[in-house]
C-alpha cells in the first residue's frame, strides 16, 4: 500500500528544507563558518560568552573556563571539550585527586597537575587552584 501524498509531500519538504539551511554554500564558506563556531545544528549548544575563569562558568554546571579547540577563545567547556548542551554536559568532570590531561578535565576551580605527593610518578591530578582550598570534595571560592 502507498503512502498518501501528503504524507509524501510532507516528508520532501522537510527533507528539502533541512538541505537548504547551506545551500550554495561551498567549501569556503563551511569551513569559514566552523572556524567561527558557527556549524549547523549546534549554534543553539554553543555558549558564546567568553570567559576569564572558572566562576563565570557556574551557570553551566559540569563546565570549566578553558580554551576552544575551534577558535582559541576562553569559553565554559565540559570535560570532553565540547560545548554544554542545554546548559548540561555528556561527561562529567574528574574528581579532586583523579587522574587528567589538562586541566578542562577537572572540576570547577581546580587544575591538572603533577601529583606533588608522589613525585616518582609523571602523573597529573585534579587540585584546587592555589587561590582556593578544599572543602568536601570541592573547591570553595575562599581564598586559602
Amino acid at each position: 500500500m502507498r503512502p498518501p501524498i501528503r504524507t509524501s509531500v510532507a516528508a520532501v519538504c522537510v527533507i528539502v528544507v533541512a538541505l537548504s539551511s547551506c545551500f550554495g554554500c561551498d567549501a569556503s564558506e563551511i569551513a569559514s563558518r566552523s572556524k567561527r563556531g558557527v556549524v549547523p545544528g549546534n549554534a543553539a549548544s554553543r555558549p558564546k560568552d567568553m570567559c576569564r575563569s572558572d566562576t563565570f562558568c557556574k551557570q553551566w554546571p559540569k563546565t570549566s573556563c578553558a580554551k576552544d579547540p575551534v577558535d582559541g577563545i576562553q569559553r565554559c567547556l565540559c570535560a570532553d571539550q565540547s560545548h554544554p548542551i542545554n546548559k548540561d554536559c555528556i561527561t562529567t568532570p574528574q574528581g579532586l585527586g583523579m587522574q587528567c590531561e589538562l586541566d578542562v578535565q577537572c572540576i570547577q576551580l581546580a587544575y591538572c597537575a603533577l601529583n606533588a605527593s608522589d613525585p616518582a610518578t609523571e602523573m597529573k591530578i585534579c587540585q584546587c587552584r592555589d587561590e582556593f582550598k578544599e572543602e568536601d570534595g570541592t573547591c570553595s571560592g575562599q581564598l586559602n
